[in-house]
């Protein structure tokens, strides 16, 4: 045992047995209460951003290392203080898209990386609903005869990861369940031999997460209603102009109608854009008649 150790070791018995009234050969100071963090930091060297997270990265896909960071660590902040629902709401996201993407997202991924067998794929992310989450991590509580002793995990702040070229997007599946399911946030750097696929899988996840945000519990835009779809999934002036001529040109019916403002919406949710404009109904337009094309 190093001398560092045995000091350290020797002041925390001399603290303890002080406290209980017993006798030690020294006695040591207590240590200082640790200072009460600030509200804008979660502990990390991460200076905070001034630019809004809406024009720092495309929901969850940013062009450099200090903008990832500095939205993880704003992640990270909103995470504490929405508790244990949210994170549960984060493994559900992750895991139901997973698994229900499973033969689409396995192959991008082989398609793009060229690396292992495109039915391990499939069958790697079918198993991220496998994955330890929120329910792995349950308190322990002791009691005796001198009183009660609870612990609790408590997260570390912002994590890094880097995904292999083999298995992107179920490494990065998991990764996510386990580590947001701790309380903390994340960020990826991906095997450039397997980014795209990696950065498809992340704004999706991004863009069900927001759909849930704005349209409530497990609901998504292909449930939204026809009063939803005029408030909620509204162009700008040039893309509501697109849209009309559109439905004069094609006589477009009222079901094709909201349909593709539905697809336009979800179109700038994957863009991480809060609005709609004639880029997005251009490309919804695009996929008039296609039933096949998920909202």
């Amino acid at each position: 045992m190093s001398a560092v150790n045995e000091n350290l070791i020797r002041d925390v018995v001399s603290e303890v047995l002080g406290r209980l009234g017993g006798t030690a050969t020294a006695t040591a100071r207590p240590a200082p209460a640790p200072a009460a963090p600030q509200a804008e930091s979660c502990g990390c060297s991460v200076k905070k951003s001034s630019a809004a997270p809406a024009l720092r990265g495309k929901f969850g896909v940013f062009a450099t290392a200090d903008e990832a960071c500095a939205a993880a660590q704003e992640a990270f902040l909103q995470l504490q203080q929405k508790g244990i629902a949210a994170r549960r709401k984060i493994e559900e996201i992750v895991k139901t898209l997973a698994e229900k993407n499973a033969e689409p997202w396995g192959k991008i991924e082989f398609e793009e990386t060229k690396i292992g067998s495109l039915p391990h794929k499939v069958a790697k992310l079918g198993l991220i609903k496998l994955v330890p989450g929120v329910d792995w991590l349950r308190p322990d509580a002791r009691s005796g005869d001198h009183g009660i002793t609870l612990e609790e995990y408590t997260p570390f702040g912002v994590v890094g990861a880097i995904t292999p070229s083999t298995h992107s997007i179920p490494t990065l599946s998991g990764n996510i369940v386990n580590i947001c399911a701790a309380g903390n946030s994340v960020v990826f750097n991906a095997h450039p031999s397997a980014a795209r696929c990696a950065a498809v899988a992340v704004r999706v996840r991004a863009a069900r997460a927001c759909q849930y945000a704005r349209l409530g519990e497990g609901r998504v835009n292909a449930r939204m209603g026809s009063g939803e779809v005029e408030r909620l999934a509204r162009p700008d002036a040039e893309g509501m102009a697109l849209l009309e001529t559109a439905t004069r040109r094609f006589a477009l019916s009222a079901r094709s109608y909201h349909r593709i403002l539905k697809v336009a919406r979800t179109i700038a949710d994957l863009e991480g854009q809060p609005g709609i404009g004639s880029r997005q109904v251009a490309e919804a337009l695009q996929y008039r008649g296609d039933e096949s094309i998920p909202v």
